[in-house]
């Protein structure tokens, strides 16, 4: 049993699907015009051409009464891609924050050793050859390739 008749339908999918495309999706659809006028193909105009060749023809199909459109198609192509995005985005921030972290464990100044006398130095100045004096308990970056 269907519980909208099938023209209803694909009007109702049209009014539905419209925003999902054009605002949702809108990351995409400039995304592929800024990429192609530098001709220059990438995953944009790739998602875009998806999503508007199943919008478009959906629109087609409603116009002229045809009982079936594909407006589902292109509503969820658009929500998987950006949640999808969105997980990256969320995992690349949880690297840059464990990178940060790491980074701090850097000391700012190290006991340096040169001709059996101590130093201090800061990190930048010391090079890979540098000699350091590591006592327990005294964090450093390993210099080692």
């Amino acid at each position: 049993p269907m519980l909208v008749h099938p023209p209803l339908a694909s009007w109702l999918g049209l009014a539905l699907s419209t925003p999902v495309v054009f605002w949702s999706g809108w990351v995409f659809l400039a995304g592929s015009v800024h990429a192609l006028r530098n001709r220059k193909l990438d995953m944009s105009v790739l998602i875009a051409t998806g999503v508007l060749a199943a919008y478009l023809s959906s629109v087609y199909l409603t116009i002229i009464a045809y009982p079936t459109a594909y407006y589902e198609a292109a509503a969820m192509l658009v929500t998987f891609v950006l949640f999808g995005h969105w997980m990256e985005m969320k995992s690349r921030r949880g690297t840059s924050d464990a990178l940060h972290a790491l980074l701090d464990l850097v000391p700012p100044m190290a006991r340096v050793v040169r001709a059996a006398s101590k130093s201090k130095c800061g990190r930048r100045k010391s090079s890979r050859a540098t000699n350091c004096d590591c006592g327990p308990a005294t964090k450093f970056r390993s210099t080692a390739s």
